[in-house]
């Protein structure tokens, strides 16, 4: 799972500024925003264990992996960043983001994914209905740092 230094989630859009107490970027809670750096390693790791969790949660409602070595190929040619110390899953949040901006139609074989929903999906408005289920997740789940 993780075998280097914990780096933060952060991906700069904290929501926690303006009160909310899940950060609507990262997932993680106020608190664990405000103590990141006073955490050792295993702290760390174990807030990252939650978040790669709740990702897989979430993705496991919406895709089932075809074939990892196309996924991998696709996230390859679009220059798709995602954290390579969570499961290959969790890259489908960045790669929808990005489709989400370019295209309407996806035919996600091609991808090495199956698609769970309705064939028109619209990428866009499919990354908001995960990330909001995702953000609803987080906010059930309590730190245990």
């Amino acid at each position: 799972m993780f075998n280097t230094v914990a780096k933060t989630p952060c991906i700069g859009i904290c929501s926690t500024i303006y009160g909310d107490e899940v950060c609507r970027g990262c997932k993680r809670h106020f608190k664990e925003i405000i103590d990141w750096n006073g955490y050792n390693s295993e702290q760390k790791l174990q807030i990252l264990a939650r978040l790669e969790e709740q990702i897989l949660t979430i993705i496991s409602n919406y895709f089932q992996m075809h074939s990892e070595n196309d996924f991998r190929k696709k996230l390859s040619e679009l220059k798709i960043e995602y954290r390579p110390d969570y499961k290959i899953q969790c890259a489908i949040f960045p790669l929808l983001d990005y489709l989400g901006e370019q295209t309407k139609k996806i035919n996600w074989i091609e991808y090495g994914l199956v698609f769970k929903g309705p064939k028109d999906q619209d990428p866009k408005k499919l990354f908001e209905t995960m990330d909001d289920a995702l953000y609803e997740l987080a906010l059930t789940e309590t730190s245990d740092v």
